[in-house]
């Protein structure tokens, strides 16, 4: 984000990245093809209408995808700027984004990520979870000290991809996660 305006700039390389090519596919070319696929991406309506019923003043909206889109090619940066009227949608797709990153970083950790999404569910500041309340969720099926054993080494895994900053605590010869904070930007701790 550009801190002037609620602008995009990111480097011609990263977008390239993001948009799905190699580095080793970043030319001309397809410096050329990125301009043409963003000006139909600029020139995309999207409508939204609300009728109602009862009389004839519905509401309704017409924008794009994006208002502007730059290309500034002596600094080799791309600059979106994205229709305001649409941040919601944006600031979703952003989380879809987000979530999606973290369960790439757990592939083939069911146990990680079925513990992520359990907790990326849950509100702001939770109490302590109990590991009963945990393995309820999970539906493991072995016995309770491998349920646990497993849950632990989940939680350590959902640590080290930076989501979650807590620890396990026990009281009352129960175990209990405490959640410090989530990150879902995923940014490791320093440990």
């Amino acid at each position: 984000m550009r801190k002037d305006t609620d602008s995009v700039e990111l480097k011609f390389s990263a977008f390239a990245k993001y948009c799905g090519f190699s580095a080793r596919r970043i030319d001309t070319t397809l410096r050329e093809r990125i301009e043409e696929s963003l000006t139909r991406i600029r020139t995309q309506t999207i409508r939204f209408s609300k009728s109602s019923k009862q009389s004839d003043t519905g509401k309704g909206y017409v924008g794009g995808l994006i208002h502007s889109a730059e290309f500034d090619v002596g600094r080799d940066y791309i600059i979106l700027t994205p229709d305001k009227k649409l941040w919601d949608l944006y600031l979703v797709d952003h989380q879809v984004l987000l979530k999606l990153k973290a369960l790439k970083l757990l592939s083939r950790k069911e146990a990680a990520q079925c513990l992520y999404v359990f907790l990326s569910a849950l509100p702001e500041n939770p109490h302590p979870i109990s590991f009963e309340r945990i393995r309820d969720r999970m539906q493991l099926t072995s016995s309770v000290a491998e349920q646990n054993r497993t849950i632990t080494a989940a939680i350590k895994t959902v640590i080290k991809i930076g989501y979650l900053d807590g620890e396990i605590i026990r009281k009352d010869g129960q175990r209990y996660l405490m959640v410090f904070n989530r990150d879902p930007k995923l940014v490791p701790l320093k440990m």
